[in-house]
């Protein structure tokens, strides 16, 4: 977005998949004069996920894009583990206590959770949403990606059967 658009990147940080409220937007409109709103962020990341899914080969993280793009462009995976796991791979990650990791998942999650049910009107846990959940607490990294690959490729097969 920041390539396509001339968007600083501070600025998309900023909006993220935060819950937007009118005094961020009041706000977001006087940050290095940009006019650049919550609803403006999604319009454009629906138009840049809609141009990646259409060029294909992609991998998207996160941004709602199982509620943007359409089911049959893509494969849908949640990676889950167990909050104290989690814990502890932003403090290896971060050099934070426990207590600041524990802070920046909550806050992580909480911001998540209101993007989604704010724009899209759905629970970023409901399995339900995803074509494939994984819990990582007892799988290496790499076996967890060779699945989703495995995932992706029978998925692929079976576009290519129906088309």
């Amino acid at each position: 977005m920041s390539e396509r658009y001339g968007t600083p990147r501070d600025f998309l940080k900023f909006v993220g998949e935060k819950r937007a409220n009118w005094i961020q937007d009041v706000f977001t409109t006087w940050i290095e004069g940009q006019k650049f709103s919550q609803a403006a962020y999604l319009h454009r990341l629906t138009k840049l996920l809609l141009l990646a899914a259409h060029h294909g080969n992609v991998v998207i993280v996160g941004r709602g894009a199982q509620f943007i793009l359409p089911s049959n462009r893509g494969l849908s995976v949640r990676i889950i583990a167990p909050l104290e796991f989690r814990i502890e791979q932003v403090i290896l990650r971060r050099g934070v206590s426990a207590q600041e990791a524990r802070k920046f998942i909550e806050d992580s999650d909480r911001q998540r959770q209101e993007f989604i049910e704010t724009h899209f009107r759905h629970k970023c846990a409901d399995p339900h949403t995803y074509d494939l959940v994984i819990k990582l607490e007892n799988l290496v990294r790499e076996d967890a990606a060779t699945l989703i690959v495995a995932a992706v490729n029978s998925w692929m097969k079976e576009i290519d059967f129906a088309v």
